[in-house]
C-alpha cells in the first residue's frame, strides 16, 4: 500500500446542525466526489499505516485528550452493569439498550459541555448512581464550534436504539468521530497508534459487551456471505499488525486464538469475539474469512483485499453511509473534494417543497373541510330538465320483445289520485262457519254406508280444503286439490265421506 497523503488542519467555525444529506443513489455520485469520502480512506489508512508491526501492549504517545477519552469509554462498558434488561418475551435484542443509549447520550453531552474544566459526571440509572470523575480535555475553547458535530456522530456510534442492532454503519459512524477530532487538532499524527491501540480497542470493549448483554442484531448483515456481522476494521487493522511477522500467515483464521494472543493482536481478538457469539464449523457460519485463510497467502495481500471490499461494501453501499449526516459550514461538510463547493443532494429538493407548502399555508391559513370549494354545498348547482325528443318518447322497439316501454309525458301530468292497492284476501273473511256433513246412523254391527250421492256432491260437500287454509298457491299445486291434513287430526273416522270399504 502506497503512503497516505497527509491530512490537513481544519478550523472549526459556526455551523449548522448536523442534517442527513444521502437519500437515494443520485447522492451516491456526489458521496463518492466529496472530500470526507476522501478523508475518511485517508485516515483509515493512516491508521494502519501506525499499526503496522505494532502491538496492541506495545507502548505509544498519548496524550491528555487520548488518555480522557478512553477513560471515558472504558466508563460507558461498566455502565452496561447498571442497566436492569427487561425480562419480557422478546423476540429481537433487549429492549433496556434504549435506556443504555439514552444514559450514553446523556453522559457524552455533559462530557463536551464540561471540557476544559473539573467537573463530576454521574452516570445514572434506575438503580443506583455511580459517579466518576474526570477532567475531559477533549476541546479547548476556539474549538468549541464542532461540538453538535462530535455529539451527533459520538450518539451514533454504538448501534441504534430503535431497531436494537448494531453494524458496520455505525462502526463507521466512530471513525467520522474520531475524524473530526484528528481533523480539527486534538489529535496529531503522533497520537495515530494510540488511535488504534487505545481509543479503538476501548471502542470495541463497549460495543463487544453490548453486543453480548443487549442481543444486538446485527445491521445490515448479509449473513455467512459477510466477512463480519458487526465489525471490519478490526480485521482491517488486524492484518495490518501482522504484515511484518516473520511466521504468521492468514491462516491462522482457522485457529482458535488464545486470552494471550486476544489481548496483544486485533485480528486474535475478532476471532474470539466471533467464536464467542457463534457455534458450528468455522466454514459454515464464516465463509468469507474461511476462504480468506485459505486462499490469500499473506497478510500484505489481505489488507489491500479488506481495504479494497471497505470501500466498495460499506463507503459504496446506500443503506450503510445513508446514515451518515453533515453539518453546512461544519468540519466534514457536504463539499467537493477539489473545489470545495457544496454539492447538491436530492434532500435539498425536498426541503424547499417543504418550506414552500409551509409558506402556502402560513398565507393562506389552514381552512376548514367545509370552506373549501370543492366540498361546499351550501349552495348546489340548479337542476336542469332534460326533454327528450317526441319521437323518442312514443316510439316502441318492437325488434326487442323485453325492451322497456317509455312511458308517454301525458301519464305524468295525470291529476287523479292513485288508487290503493290492496292485495287479494287469501283466507274467508265470513264469520259463518261452513256446515259440516253429517254422516249417517246405522245399527251397530251394520257397516256404515253414507248417503247414495254422487262422487262430485262427495267431494264438495268436504269441510275444507288445502287451498281453503293454505290460499291461492297450495291450490295450484301438481297434485291438485288435496284435503287438509289439519282436517281430519283428532276427528277419527267419522268425519271421513267415503265408505269404509273403499279403504
Amino acid at each position: 500500500m502506497a503512503a497516505p497523503p497527509a491530512l490537513p488542519l481544519i478550523t472549526p467555525t459556526p455551523a449548522a446542525l448536523p442534517k442527513r444529506k444521502i437519500f437515494s443513489e443520485p447522492d451516491m455520485a456526489a458521496w463518492v466526489s466529496s472530500e470526507t469520502y476522501h478523508y475518511v480512506q485517508v485516515l483509515i489508512a493512516r491508521l494502519a499505516l501506525a499499526v503496522e508491526g505494532k502491538k496492541i501492549t506495545d507502548a505509544c504517545q498519548e496524550n491528555e485528550a487520548t488518555k480522557a477519552l478512553v477513560a471515558f469509554l472504558q466508563e460507558l462498558e461498566r455502565s452496561v452493569d447498571d442497566i436492569p434488561l427487561q425480562t419480557t418475551p422478546q423476540r429481537f435484542g433487549n429492549k433496556a439498550f434504549k435506556d443504555w443509549v439514552e444514559l450514553m447520550t446523556t453522559v457524552s453531552s455533559l462530557e463536551y459541555v464540561s471540557a476544559r474544566a473539573n467537573c463530576q459526571l454521574t452516570v445514572a440509572s434506575s438503580h443506583e448512581q455511580k459517579s466518576s470523575s474526570f477532567q475531559p480535555t477533549l476541546l479547548p475553547p476556539p474549538l468549541r464550534s464542532a461540538l453538535p458535530e462530535l455529539s451527533h456522530h459520538f450518539s451514533t456510534a454504538f448501534g441504534s436504539p430503535v431497531r436494537i442492532d448494531y453494524g458496520t454503519g455505525h462502526e463507521l459512524s466512530f471513525v467520522t468521530y474520531l475524524l473530526i477530532l484528528r481533523l480539527v487538532g486534538v489529535f496529531t499524527e503522533a497520537e495515530e497508534q494510540a488511535l488504534v491501540t487505545r481509543v479503538f480497542v476501548a471502542y470495541l470493549g463497549v460495543v463487544r459487551k453490548c453486543q453480548k448483554v443487549f442481543k444486538l442484531e446485527p445491521a445490515g448483515s448479509k449473513g455467512v456471505w459477510g466477512l463480519d456481522d458487526h465489525q471490519f476494521l478490526s480485521y482491517l487493522w488486524g492484518a495490518s499488525q501482522l504484515k511484518q511477522h516473520p511466521t504468521l500467515r492468514p491462516s491462522l483464521l482457522l485457529t482458535i486464538p488464545t486470552t494471550a494472543d486476544s489481548s496483544a493482536q486485533l485480528l486474535h481478538s475478532s476471532l474470539s469475539h466471533l467464536h464467542a457469539l457463534k457455534s458450528g464449523p468455522f466454514a459454515e457460519h464464516s465463509p468469507m474469512l474461511h476462504s480468506i485463510s485459505s486462499t490469500v497467502p499473506n497478510f500484505t495481500k489481505m489488507e489491500t483485499g479488506l481495504m479494497r471490499m471497505y470501500r466498495d461494501e460499506v463507503l459504496g453501499k446506500l443503506v450503510v453511509v445513508q446514515h451518515l449526516w453533515f453539518a453546512d459550514g461544519g468540519v466534514l461538510g457536504w463539499r467537493k473534494e477539489v473545489t470545495g463547493e457544496d454539492l447538491p443532494s436530492t434532500g435539498d429538493q425536498m426541503e424547499r417543497e417543504a418550506e414552500e407548502e409551509e409558506k402556502e399555508e402560513a398565507m393562506e391559513g389552514t381552512k376548514a373541510p367545509w370552506a373549501l370549494p370543492e366540498l361546499n354545498i351550501s349552495d348546489p348547482p340548479p337542476l336542469t330538465k332534460v326533454q327528450l325528443p317526441k319521437s323518442t318518447i312514443t316510439s316502441v322497439n318492437t325488434s326487442r320483445p323485453f325492451s322497456r316501454q317509455v312511458p308517454t309525458p301525458t301519464s305524468f301530468a295525470s291529476t287523479t289520485a292513485p288508487k290503493p292497492f290492496l292485495p287479494p284476501e287469501l283466507f274467508a273473511t265470513s264469520s259463518t262457519p261452513r256446515p259440516r256433513p253429517t254422516p249417517s246412523t246405522a245399527p251397530v254391527g251394520r257397516t256404515m254406508v253414507p248417503q247414495q250421492t254422487s262422487l262430485g256432491d262427495r267431494l264438495a260437500a268436504r269441510a275444507t280444503t288445502v287451498a281453503d287454509e293454505g290460499g291461492a298457491a297450495a291450490g295450484s299445486s301438481p297434485f291438485g286439490v288435496l284435503e287438509s291434513a289439519t282436517r281430519s287430526v283428532g276427528k277419527g273416522r267419522e268425519g271421513l265421506p267415503w265408505r269404509e270399504e273403499d279403504r
